[in-house]
Formats: structure tokens, C-alpha cells, sequence
């Protein structure tokens, strides 16, 4: 417990220290990654990072990297985005720090922060099976079929895969370059749909960085909660509040737009 009160401290110390240390090292997070020459890299900067950081300082740098993004920090906010769009990051994080890192972040009142460390399961509400949706009613081939269709010039083909539910289907789809922007925010609104699907979505390194694309995520009901909020933090105040007063989205994510829009 004394090494939970130690950290405690000196995250506490951290926060109320204005343009201190831990802006200084969320500074210096968003150098190393505007440093990086392909975007595929960032995962493993955040896993770095991670590792890199004894708890309080890593949840200090957090919530720092948070307030310049708010403030219009260029860097910041494109770094924020990052963290929200890879899901993935905390994967190799001890259970024990997780739950630690949550702790911590819910003591020091940073409850945005303490959502980084949430798993990502999609809501509790009925599955695409239970909805009686198939892998894709308007294309009935098999799934290496489809797979293979993905690649196709064909509008009216590539109109009927966008429906797809199998992220095998999308994943490939995704990489097609005839894809429109307007096709990826319709497969990120579908609904009913995998939580899959649209966490391949919110991973891809060209459609991911699409504001339209991260709205459609966030608004969508199947998205599981924990990617939903991250993305609301990339968001704008209007958009915020069409997600606070949606009566479709779970209450993580709705309790998240309103926390958001009462600080301003």
C-alpha cells in the first residue's frame, strides 16, 4: 500500500505543478513521435513509452498530453488521436499495473485518463446472430470469395461488401483503392455489426485518421465502450454533444460526452 501512497503523492505533485515536469514529458512524447517517418511505428513508441514510465509519471505525461491537445497543440492533439485510434497499446501491461494505473488515475480525479486503462469488450446488448444478420445477405459466397471480390473495381460489387461483417472482408476492403471515404463512414455506422469490424477500422492507418470516420465509430452503439470514449476526446464540442444526447449509446459513453462538455 505505501508504494500506492507514493505514487499517489507524486502524481498529485505532478498535476498541480502548471507547465512542470509532466507537461515537459508530454512534450517530449510528442517530439519522439513527430520524429517517426511511418505511422505503423506508433504503436510501438506508445508500448515504449509505457514500459518506459513509472506509473505516475506516465499517468502525469497523460493527462498533460490531454491538456495541450485541448489547448489547440497541434502535435498534442495528433498524438491524442493516436492513443485513442490503438486500442492495442496497454496489451502488454501487467493486469496488476492496469488495475494500479486505474487506481491511481481514479484517485487523482482523472477519470479520462483512467478510461485508457478500461478493457475494450463492446457493450453488453444483443450480438449481429441474435439481430438474425449473416456474414453478408447481399453477397451469399463464401468468405474467401468475398475476400477476394474485396479487391474488385466493381462500384455495385464494392457497394454490397461495405455491409459485410467479417473483418477479414473489411480488413481487405479497407486497403482497396477504390475506396471512398463516404464507403468507410458507412461501414463504421452499420448497425447491427462486429465490434471487430470496427476495431479494424479504428486501426487502419489511412481511414483511422479521417475525423468523419471517428465520428461514425463513436456514434455507433456497437462500438465497445472503451474505444467509443477515447475517440469522443478527438472530437468536436458539436459532435460531443449530439453524443451526449443520444439515447442509442451505454452509459460509459454518454456519462464520458456529458464529464467532457461540463468541463468546457
Amino acid at each position: 500500500m505505501q508504494g500506492h501512497d507514493d505514487a499517489a503523492a507524486r502524481l498529485r505533485a505532478l498535476l498541480a505543478e502548471p507547465n512542470g515536469e509532466a507537461e515537459a514529458l508530454a512534450r517530449s512524447w510528442v517530439a519522439r513521435g513527430e520524429a517517426l517517418s511511418v505511422r505503423a511505428l506508433f504503436p510501438e513508441l506508445l508500448r515504449a513509452i509505457v514500459e518506459e514510465s513509472d506509473d505516475a509519471s506516465l499517468l502525469g505525461g497523460l493527462r498533460a498530453l490531454t491538456l495541450l491537445a485541448r489547448s489547440g497543440h497541434a502535435g498534442a492533439r495528433w498524438m491524442s488521436q493516436e492513443l485513442a485510434l490503438n486500442v492495442e497499446v496497454f496489451s502488454r501491461v501487467p493486469y496488476e499495473r492496469l488495475v494500479e494505473l486505474y487506481s491511481l488515475a481514479i484517485d487523482a480525479d482523472a477519470p479520462d485518463i483512467a478510461q485508457l486503462f478500461l478493457s475494450n469488450r463492446p457493450r453488453a446488448r444483443g450480438t449481429v446472430e441474435e439481430a438474425g444478420a449473416i456474414d453478408n445477405e447481399h453477397v451469399p459466397l463464401p468468405l474467401g470469395v468475398r475476400k477476394a471480390a474485396a479487391r474488385t473495381r466493381d462500384r455495385m460489387l464494392l457497394d454490397k461488401l461495405l455491409r459485410d461483417r467479417n473483418p477479414q472482408v473489411i480488413t481487405t476492403l479497407l486497403n482497396n483503392p477504390w475506396l471512398r471515404e463516404r464507403d468507410v463512414v458507412l461501414v463504421a455506422a452499420l448497425r447491427p455489426t462486429q465490434a471487430s469490424v470496427l476495431q479494424v477500422i479504428a486501426s487502419h492507418p489511412r481511414w483511422s485518421t479521417r475525423y468523419a470516420v471517428r465520428k461514425a465509430l463513436a456514434c455507433n452503439p456497437y462500438c465497445p465502450s472503451a474505444l467509443a470514449i477515447r475517440l469522443i476526446g478527438t472530437l468536436l464540442r458539436q459532435d460531443v454533444q449530439f453524443i451526449a444526447s443520444s439515447s442509442a449509446l451505454s452509459d460509459e459513453v454518454l456519462s464520458e460526452a456529458k464529464r467532457l462538455l461540463a468541463e468546457g
